[in-house]
């Protein structure tokens, strides 16, 4: 077996330092680009279709439910707020801040919550249904 020299050694370790130092330029690069430019969606209330909401508004006017260890307004009520004609006939998509969506009927909407942590809670839908920084419901006919 050969034995390396030094200066391909050295020049083995100065390879590996410089590879280390470029992958950490591309993480920090695109890390600052998603915070930047594709940064999730800050709101500090609620767009139902056109109409948009304060948390304030919300929670000052509409009455308050518990749901286990939850607190919240029911999202029935801030659809009807929201003026939306013939509910019952519409899908709803719950979008978060992320773009992370999920779509649920009005019957799981009349059971649904939306706390001021800007969650949506369903009690009779599984967990993967419930959506964390809820920016905009947007609404469709079926």
């Amino acid at each position: 077996m050969m034995k390396q020299s030094k200066k391909e050694v050295k020049g083995k370790k100065r390879y590996l330092i410089l590879l280390a130092v470029v992958l950490l330029a591309i993480g920090i690069g695109s890390t600052l680009y998603l915070t930047l430019f594709k940064g999730i969606e800050k709101t500090e209330g609620l767009l139902v279709g056109e109409t948009k909401f304060s948390l304030n508004e919300l929670f000052d006017t509409l009455e308050l439910k518990i749901v286990g260890e939850y607190q919240g307004v029911v999202l029935a009520e801030v659809i009807n707020k929201a003026g939306i004609e013939n509910p019952e006939e519409q899908e709803y998509t719950i979008i978060a801040g992320d773009g992370y969506q999920k779509m649920v009927e009005w019957k799981s909407i009349q059971e649904g919550l939306f706390t001021r942590e800007k969650r949506v809670i369903f009690s009779d839908l599984p967990r993967q249904y419930w959506v964390r920084n809820v920016a905009r419901i947007e609404m469709r006919k079926k």
